[in-house]
């Protein structure tokens, strides 16, 4: 049988990386359907109605994309969420097979995001990538962990920030940071403020990471744009890429895709 046939997924170039943004009111009954063994039982972990419908979209997202690239039906999608330092079911998700596609899903408040690019660039040049997106809450920022978060050389900048403007700035650096760590899989295992990146309002780069010198001459960074109150960025590990953002609004409401 072959794969859903969704008429307007665009091509995914070896130069590209495409972002969709789907939204938490796009949760359907029939997502859960496209949930693993695995995925169900986090689906049940999480205590809140909302918890559990922003992971649904994020993984009905993924499936119905990486389904239509690689022209299997949405649930035969081979995810492997395996961690590779203890086994457990909550490693950085990969597909399983030998298909040369990366992909990081981020979530938070009603935004949903997918990027999916080609692991192997052209030439041959290997490619990871790392999305993140978060709301901007002033009161979470007000009481932010900037000590956990920031670095040194960043902590000049952003004490000579207005304290309007502080909120912004902080979750700007939250999300590139978050998702450069999560393109190399590491997550909280490295300290955030052994990175040091540009300022907020400068174009974003990586400007350091501690203990890894020269490793800034791997890193892409892209802001991207999200929804009006959050903070989204876009790692690139490797060959950079083109990036292009689509609405998934379409494809994540057409139920037709779960027995295409």
């Amino acid at each position: 049988m072959g794969g859903p046939k969704f008429e307007d997924m665009p091509e995914l170039r070896s130069d590209e990386c495409h972002v969709w943004w789907a939204a938490l009111t796009h949760c359907a009954r029939w997502h859960t359907r496209l949930l693993d063994a695995t995925e169900s039982m986090r689906h049940h972990s999480y205590r809140t109605a909302a918890d559990r419908d922003r992971f649904t979209v994020g993984v009905a997202l993924t499936r119905l994309v990486l389904g239509a690239h690689l022209s299997v039906p949405p649930d035969g999608v081979p995810i492997d969420r395996t961690c590779a330092r203890c086994g457990g079911p909550h490693g950085r998700p990969r597909l399983a097979t030998g298909a040369s596609i990366d992909f990081s899903v981020s979530h938070s408040g009603d935004v949903i995001g997918l990027a999916i690019a080609r692991s192997l660039a052209g030439g041959g040049a290997s490619r990871l990538v790392g999305l993140d997106v978060e709301l901007i809450n002033a009161a979470t920022a007000k009481e932010a962990p900037v000590d956990v978060v920031l670095s040194a050389t960043e902590h000049l900048s952003y004490r000579k920030l207005d304290a309007s403007a502080r909120p912004a700035a902080f979750f700007r650096y939250w999300v590139r940071k978050e998702a450069l760590l999560k393109a190399t899989g590491e997550g909280l295992l490295v300290p955030m403020t052994h990175l040091t990146m540009s300022a907020p309002d400068q174009p974003p780069r990586l400007a350091e990471w501690q203990g890894r010198p020269g490793y800034q001459a791997l890193v892409s960074m892209h802001d991207l744009p999200a929804r009006p109150g959050y903070a989204a960025a876009l790692a690139v590990v490797g060959r950079d890429a083109a990036v292009i953002c689509h609405d998934a609004s379409e494809l994540i409401n057409d139920s037709g895709l779960l027995s295409a």
